[in-house]
């Protein structure tokens, strides 16, 4: 949705005339988020007992 809304007045771009704070704000999210399923991917599953 980034790239379609309107970027206010005060704001402007940051760079190349299209990023602007909502992409820097989305993309440490979207790392971590990534981070996070590698992550747990990586863990073993645990097994429920007397089930």
């Amino acid at each position: 949705m980034e790239f379609v809304r309107l970027t206010g007045a005060h704001l402007g771009f940051i760079a190349f005339e299209w990023v602007t704070m909502g992409h820097l704000l989305t993309l440490p999210m979207l790392l971590g988020g990534a981070a996070l399923i590698v992550w747990s991917r990586s863990q073993p599953v645990a097994s429920v007992k007397g089930a």
